[in-house]
């Protein structure tokens, strides 16, 4: 812009106040850069007096007429400030090499510090001062009267047509909130990487050596390394909800969360209580992947499968806490899933109530798991007087008519309603890990429409379809592999391949001698009656 008139927008900052300084949440990188921008141009005016002091006029620089050696203090008075007092004081990484540049080339001592490392032209910071101070002498003849204004004209319109959006908010918990669903142009930062910058934050204002904030660092780093092990990023953003859930006992909503975490932080008042805070979120999140969201090593894992590839997630929080002691036996684990899928089989599958009506509990839960003072046979029964009493007020026939009627799609939700009805058709031979590799397929032909439908099975109507006859529990059965070839076709080839399964229910189904309407709907009526008899919690109280 050489006529000085243009104005550039550089975008929101979000800041907070701390007794007598602004934190910067976002605009960090912003502010360094132009911070070292006037760093260079301080450099590059002092430089220029030291060499041609013959050069030494007043010059139009900030509303007011000064001299050339008088520019470079002003503007370490004004923009820069003094290592003791900066106007900016970058994060640690920077904060050297940062330092080493704002005491300046002070034309009185014709020399700076040294740089941290040697291999300086590795850091930003490095970088971005080398830039500006090669741009302004290329772009300005020095040399000259002209030039020297010309380079006191340019930073004047910095000040003045430079534009930022500041947001101010009253502490860095609610800065990171705002930045974590403003910040569209950057990665999206995600409730551990929030975590992270609050502990380090803290940390720093903490005031720790140099050894101390190392080993906050390094348990960090590890906390994270876990995490980064997990199978998504939803995933290792969830841990650290669960985490605060199974810890505080509550559900956490995204702004309770950031909240919660930074009131957390706030009350560590010395480096042993960051360091013991750091290493007990280390360890959970070693037992997060391992115990909670992917136990292949566990006993439980098919029953951990089972139920949460049916939509069931209000549990992970307690298996977090359980996978934190030694007195949970597999037996034990057993009953507790066995929990899990009645409630949430009574509850949300067919009971059709909201999540939240549970995930009170569920927190609750997590919290008294975590107490070792809590057996795992006290736990079960406080969780089941909790049930009954206080949260599942839907009767048995209730259940029964609802799911007899109920058109479900999804597998998991299909395969937990016929796991329970396969284990009570074959009690004490029913073999749960080979069932949860199983399939579900629906015995009428899977096509596109109606039409389709009813040209392969003419005894089927649209009205059929549009009623999704279909998704009813009566027209399911379990395979125990998914079958290679297509099974769209008549019932006496279906009959005899469902023959060669091993679960009892699709051997009922090859004795049947031929499928209607009525058969689906009888079959679903047996399926609700045998399943709602094994989702009883007093089923659990007689174990």
């Amino acid at each position: 812009d050489n006529d000085n008139t243009d104005c550039y927008y550089i975008g929101t900052m979000i800041t907070y106040p701390e007794k007598e300084k602004w934190m910067v949440v976002d605009g960090q990188q912003r502010l360094t850069t132009l911070s070292l921008m006037y760093i260079a141009a301080r450099d590059v005016f002092d430089q220029t007096y030291r060499d041609r002091p013959n050069l030494n006029f007043e010059y139009k620089f900030s509303g007011t007429k000064m001299k050339l050696s008088e520019i470079g203090d002003y503007m370490t008075q004004e923009f820069i400030g003094t290592k003791n007092k900066p106007k900016l004081l970058p994060k640690e990484s920077s904060k050297a090499n940062y330092n080493a540049f704002i005491n300046g080339y002070i034309h009185r001592l014709g020399s700076r510090p040294d740089f941290q490392t040697k291999a300086k032209n590795k850091f930003r910071v490095v970088q971005a001062f080398e830039m500006f101070e090669s741009e302004f002498k290329e772009k300005f003849d020095l040399s000259t009267e002209k030039g020297i204004q010309g380079l006191a004209d340019f930073l004047d319109n910095s000040l003045d047509g430079i534009a930022i959006n500041m947001t101010e908010v009253k502490d860095l918990a609610q800065g990171y909130r705002i930045f974590s669903s403003e910040n569209t142009t950057g990665l999206k930062l995600g409730n551990a990487d929030i975590l992270r910058a609050l502990m380090l934050a803290h940390a720093d204002r903490k005031r720790l050596t140099k050894n101390e904030m190392e080993a906050i660092s390094a348990n960090l780093k590890a906390t994270m390394g876990s995490l980064d092990s997990l199978p998504s990023q939803s995933i290792k953003n969830n841990f650290v909800r669960h985490f605060w859930i199974m810890r505080t006992g509550t559900p956490m909503s995204k702004a309770k969360l950031t909240e919660q975490i930074n009131k957390d932080v706030s009350k560590l008042s010395d480096f042993n209580s960051m360091i013991s805070f750091c290493t007990k979120i280390m360890l959970a999140s070693g037992y997060y992947g391992r115990k909670a969201i992917n136990p292949e090593k566990q006993s439980y894992n098919h029953l951990n499968k089972i139920l949460t590839k049916a939509g069931f997630k209000q549990h992970i929080p307690i298996l977090l806490a359980l996978g934190h002691r030694n007195d949970v036996s597999n037996s034990d684990y057993e009953r507790f899933f066995y929990f899990f899928e009645i409630l949430f089989a009574r509850m949300l599958l067919i009971g059709r109530k909201r999540a939240s009506t549970i995930e009170p509990y569920a927190a609750k839960w997590a919290k008294e798991a975590l107490d070792p003072s809590n057996s795992p046979s006290d736990l079960l029964e406080m969780w089941l007087d909790d049930a009954e009493k206080k949260i599942d007020d839907t009767d048995d026939t209730t259940l029964i008519t609802s799911l007899k009627i109920l058109t479900i799609e999804n597998e998991g939700k299909l395969k937990l309603i016929l796991s329970c009805y396969e284990n009570l058709l074959s009690p004490g031979s029913f073999d749960k890990k080979i069932f949860s590799d199983s399939t579900v397929k629906g015995i009428l032909p899977d096509v596109n429409s109606p039409n389709d439908w009813e040209q392969a099975w003419s005894k089927f109507s649209v009205d059929d379809y549009a009623n999704k006859l279909h998704n009813q529990i009566g027209n399911y059965v379990i395979l125990e592999s998914d079958p290679k070839h297509d099974l769209n076709t008549d019932w006496e080839v279906k009959k005899e391949f469902f023959g060669n399964s091993i679960f009892s229910s699709t051997l009922r189904v090859s004795e049947i001698d031929s499928w209607t309407r009525a058969t689906i709907k009888q079959n679903s009526k047996n399926i609700a009656s045998k399943v709602i008899q094994g989702w009883r919690y007093s089923n659990l109280r007689h174990d």
